[in-house]
């Protein structure tokens, strides 16, 4: 009887883990896909606003903001902390000449 208990102990502890590897690979995958998706988001906005216009009219300035907030939380930042920077500095409207 003993034996019987400490297999099937065993076995739901081995399923255990490999349920949790599982989820916590899929986790990873999901955090990974969302995280480029969201850089890809940002990188068009500054493209199109930095690059071309060279201002951010607020709403889209609100839109990078949430984007960026939602992808620091993710981690590993880099790159995009600096873009960050030149977007939050744009003006909102254009210059006139």
């Amino acid at each position: 009887m003993d034996n019987a208990i400490k297999v099937v102990l065993g076995m739901v502890v081995s399923f255990l883990v490999g349920y949790y590897a599982k989820q916590s690979k899929e986790k990873n995958a999901l955090r990974a896909g969302l995280q480029a998706v969201l850089r890809d988001r940002m990188i068009q906005q500054y493209s199109q606003y930095y690059e071309e216009k060279h201002y951010m009219p607020i709403y889209a300035k609100d839109s990078f903001e949430a984007c960026y907030q939602s992808y620091h939380n993710l981690g590993q930042n880099g790159v995009m902390d600096d873009i960050y920077k030149k977007v939050k500095a744009l003006p909102t409207k254009p210059i006139e000449n």
